[in-house]
């Protein structure tokens, strides 16, 4: 069998979305004589992800603005024609109008005069164009989901103060989730409609949630992501602080429901000194750190998820369906740890997860390190604070650099333009 050939190409600051990459990099895939094909845009992270599998040409040079495509084919010939068909390939997408003549705006202040009563934008794009067009949103007098992350805290703090001066909401940046009057929005769930409304500045815990309501059999009027540092120092929970309002004045909404990892202290309790003034039950959940008691003016702490849940569902009125949370959560952890028991070999030492949301893996860390206090735990996850795929290794791996992971199986989060 002959010598693979890789050969790559560049185009520089050439943005394109990650739908457009992925549709352009599946056709090359699918021309005659290629093996592999990889078309991102050249962060750092997308160009180990081409030298992991085996798209190096020897030349993987580029900024994050730059397009690259890199093949990997079984002669020259396919492996130029295939790179000689990018440009076309991204060519194929929706023009500026629809196929019928329609016309259609490539700016937010374009499409709020053309579609009369709009009053949200949902933005993604690159994360340093993502500040201006949310300004151009609030602008326009329209709330914000900034689903772009790369955003800095300093822009993120300056477009909340805009949208509150304004009276409008920006959730985000790094928002990938939210319902709004049963509108689905970013990775939503698919809930009845009903009066728990919840804020969120997690978005597995904001989907876990609203979907234990439902499976109970209560319903979400609106379900509102603020991003995951909203509730850091710097931005002090202005978003949850602005939905909290908002919901309070809804008239379909009549509990509400917080949800966060561990806030900043101080910015936790300025939370709950405002929840005390909504005039409708809170139910608090931080995960790791729940507030110690029920406060003043309704508020409810909550140590799970599903305790925020059926609480919540309890508190709108309704009878919640059997989920076997009858028992307190510490009593059926332990009731499945001691079935579990007689099943494991001494030498089985370890308690491993995997989970598809880092709310959801930090919860479970919480609950066992409430249970088994003094066990060290150890909480591998990615970590949002900053864009960009990271993985941590123990030292005692030996694993310095992508490249040791050759051979070796790796498990990461995929998802929204994280990889642009």
């Amino acid at each position: 069998m002959s010598e693979m050939i890789v050969r790559s190409a560049f185009r520089r600051g050439a943005y394109h979305d990650s739908v457009t990459l992925m549709q352009a990099q599946q056709a090359l895939r699918g021309l005659p004589g290629i093996v592999e094909a990889g078309v991102v845009m050249g962060t750092e992270a997308n160009l180990d992800l081409l030298r992991q599998a085996g798209l190096d040409s020897g030349d993987l040079v580029a900024s994050p603005d730059d397009l690259v495509v890199a093949v990997r084919g079984d002669t020259e010939a396919h492996v130029g024609a295939a790179l000689a068909s990018l440009d076309d390939l991204l060519r194929r997408r929706p023009a500026a109008g629809a196929e019928d003549g329609t016309y259609r705006p490539r700016t937010i202040s374009g499409a709020a005069r053309l579609l009369a009563g709009a009053n949200l934008a949902l933005i993604s794009v690159p994360g340093r164009f993502a500040s201006g067009v949310a300004r151009e949103a609030l602008d326009a007098g329209l709330h914000v989901m900034l689903f772009s992350d790369n955003v800095t805290v300093e822009d993120e703090v300056r477009l909340k103060e805009t949208a509150r001066t304004r009276g409008l909401l920006c959730m985000g940046p790094d928002c990938g989730t939210a319902l709004v009057g049963g509108a689905a929005l970013g990775f939503a769930n698919r809930v009845r409609r009903g009066p728990v409304g919840v804020v969120a500045a997690a978005g597995t815990g904001l989907q876990e949630v609203i979907s234990i309501v439902h499976r109970l059999g209560g319903g979400v009027s609106h379900a509102l992501g603020t991003g995951g540092r909203d509730l850091a120092a710097p931005v002090g929970g202005s978003a949850m602080l602005d939905g909290m309002a908002l919901l309070g004045g809804d008239p379909s909404t009549t509990v509400v429901v917080l949800v966060s990892k561990p806030p900043d202290p101080a910015v936790a309790r300025r939370l709950l000194e405002r929840a005390a003034t909504v005039g409708k039950p809170v139910v608090a959940a931080f995960v790791g750190s729940p507030p110690d008691q029920r406060g003043p003016g309704g508020l409810y702490p909550a140590a799970t998820l599903e305790e925020a849940a059926v609480l919540a569902v309890q508190l709108a009125g309704g009878a919640p369906r059997d989920l076997g949370t009858a028992e307190r959560w510490e009593e059926t952890l332990g009731r499945r740890a001691e079935a579990v028991k007689p099943r494991l070999a001494p030498a089985q030492r370890y308690l491993r997860g995997l989970y598809s949301g880092g709310t959801l893996c930090a919860e479970c860390v919480s609950l066992l390190s409430a249970r088994e206090e003094g066990t060290p735990l150890v909480n591998i996850a990615q970590v949002f604070q900053y864009s960009g795929m990271r993985e941590i290794a123990f030292k005692s791996t030996g694993i310095k650099t992508v490249n040791d992971l050759r051979g070796k199986k790796v498990a990461v989060w995929f998802g929204g333009n994280e990889f642009e």
